[in-house]
């Protein structure tokens, strides 16, 4: 009896030396890179070694690696089933770490969706210092290239931790970080993206125009007339102002707000400038 009992527990340490070595060999390699899913456009890949080629479906992106997408392009990364990183035009990241906990990822520029569902590997993005993850939620994050982040849950508890601690998210709000580190949470993007104009009545002369409003917080606003377009930043509050150049005459002026996660809108008006009015003289003349 003592003889069979030796052998069963001989058995039994096998098959635990058997799995873990399985896990070392093979479980573990899966948890500790990204997989691509499906690319569209121009989408390259970067490995630990510096190489670059082109990206497709079924590469994998493990520890030190890196995907780039170009425009009018996208990519689709997955560690395992639940958790989801979807790539936009114009963006790239760089995998920090993989393992059995999650996967974290630098976005070094664009932006990026995450999705992760309950009980998948938890998901986290970060860039400029500021880390977003969640384990059972979506989010919207990016970076662009003044070095502005934004971070907008879409769906269940997102934690952002930066230089100043952490901090929770919740759907219905968005945070917003210049490159300096000053962050501020604001209500996140409606529907609708709010841009309100304050219209200018142009005088006679040729001094630039004045125009301001009000938008999302730190948005990039374009304003476009007749000679050209003016790039600004919306401040903190939403407020900005800049100036449009109108010969005389008639002009279509157009504003453009972009939010930096995917929305924009624009309006316009006419504006037109009135001729300057000659000033009438009289001539008087004394004598014959």
């Amino acid at each position: 009896m003592k003889q069979h009992l030796t052998v069963l527990l001989a058995a039994a340490a096998v098959l635990v030396l058997g799995y873990g070595g399985y896990l070392a060999l093979f479980a573990d390699a899966e948890y500790q890179r990204l997989t691509v899913t499906s690319v569209a456009g121009e989408v390259t890949r970067t490995d630990a070694r510096g190489a670059t080629v082109p990206a497709g479906p079924g590469d994998t992106l493990s520890e030190s690696s890196a995907i780039q997408v170009g425009a009018s392009g996208h990519a689709l990364l997955m560690a395992g089933e639940g958790t989801q990183l979807m790539l936009e035009e114009q963006t790239s990241v760089r995998v920090l770490a993989a393992d059995r906990k999650g996967v974290r990822v630098e976005l070094d520029g664009g932006r990026v969706q995450a999705r992760v569902q309950p009980g998948s590997r938890m998901l986290g993005v970060r860039a400029s210092g500021q880390t977003a993850e969640t384990s059972a939620g979506r989010f919207q994050m990016a970076r662009d290239s003044d070095g502005y982040v934004r971070i907008a849950p879409e769906a269940g508890t997102v934690t952002v931790e930066g230089p100043t601690g952490i901090q929770t998210l919740e759907p219905g709000e968005r945070l917003d970080v210049t490159p300096e580190g000053q962050a501020a949470i604001s209500e996140a993007v409606l529907e609708e993206l709010l841009l309100e104009v304050h219209w200018p009545t142009p005088r006679p002369g040729e001094a630039p125009v004045a125009v301001s409003g009000r938008t999302t917080p730190h948005a990039e606003v374009a304003i476009r007339g007749p000679q050209g377009e003016e790039s600004l930043r919306a401040d903190a509050a939403g407020r900005f102002e800049g100036t449009v150049v109108l010969p005389t005459g008639a002009h279509v002026v157009t504003i453009e707000s972009d939010d930096g996660l995917g929305q924009s809108t624009s309006t316009e008006s006419v504006l037109e400038r009135p001729a300057r009015v000659p000033v009438a003289t009289t001539e008087v003349r004394f004598g014959g």
